[in-house]
């Protein structure tokens, strides 16, 4: 069983760290501070500014969310009427397109389709 290694030994061999983060001193805080994390372009806002900007970022959000939910529900509900205009021999080749084609129906029928789409055709039919 080996022994533990302790700094000590290490240093001897040549190892060497950085600086211990348990040497840091915590950062000085003042009650009144703010801390920002987000992006800035070097000028403080003031508060009016601030307030305006959180005003019009709710505005802002709830217009979009509103345009993307009524331009999902128009796409959506047209997909599904044209999807049940379509005829039985449509939809087929639409999955087919897709790779979505039902293969337990005749697996040989449709190898033999996917070949002859890439132009191999064989007389084996």
């Amino acid at each position: 069983k080996k022994g533990d290694l302790s700094f000590a030994d290490l240093a001897k061999h040549g190892y060497s760290s950085g600086p211990s983060v348990l040497n840091v001193p915590a950062p000085n805080r003042n009650a009144n501070f703010e801390s920002n994390w987000s992006w800035s372009g070097g000028k403080q806002k003031t508060d009016e500014e601030r307030q305006a900007e959180e005003v019009e970022n709710i505005d802002e959000r709830e217009r979009t969310r509103e345009i993307v939910n009524t331009g999902a529900e128009k796409v959506r509900f047209s997909f599904h009427s044209e999807q049940r205009a379509q005829t039985f021999s449509k939809k087929e080749k639409r999955k087919r397109d897709l790779g979505q084609a039902s293969r337990g129906k005749s697996y040989v029928e449709e190898e033999k389709r996917l070949l002859r789409d890439r132009g191999v055709y064989s007389g084996f039919d």
